[in-house]
């Protein structure tokens, strides 16, 4: 009899170990079924996106070549500003350094006729001539400045 109710009993663990087998195999069917839709799914969505990034490329490419277009059509006029500007930056050296020559040269003759005089001067006929001097030249800043702007 131990040996009947031994063959039973691993009969018996035996159908409960299928059982669960089934079971177990079911749980793992279904869950590989939904890998599967949602690997499914996922290739449908990559396709989507590599087919609207390449849309998005080919745009991005057409907008790249327009912009480069115009850029290169605006050289010219960026030459020519900077051309201008350079003529600009030399013609102002240029009044500026005739500007103070014709002063100094003005200075000068100044000097070298109050030095031809010698006559006693006094500390206020100094001062008014001095005033004089930076009357004209104050005028003719202004007039120089005024004339080219």
């Amino acid at each position: 009899m131990i040996i009947e109710v031994s063959v039973a009993v691993i009969a018996l663990a035996f159908v409960i170990l299928t059982i669960y087998l089934i079971i177990m195999s079911k749980a793992i069917d279904r869950t590989l079924d939904e890998v599967n839709r949602t690997l499914v799914e996922t290739r449908i969505q990559m396709r989507e996106l590599s087919q609207n990034s390449g849309k998005t490329m080919e745009k991005v490419d057409t907008i790249n070549m327009d912009l480069k277009h115009k850029m290169e059509a605006l050289d010219p006029i960026f030459n020519a500003i900077t051309n201008i500007g350079k003529i600009f930056e030399h013609q102002s050296a240029s009044l500026k350094h005739r500007f103070l020559r014709q002063n100094l040269n003005e200075y000068r003759m100044e000097e070298e006729e109050a030095m031809e005089d010698e006559k006693p001067s006094t500390l206020i006929s100094e001062a008014i001539e001095i005033a004089s001097s930076g009357i004209r030249l104050w005028q003719k800043l202004k007039k120089k400045g005024g004339s080219h702007e």
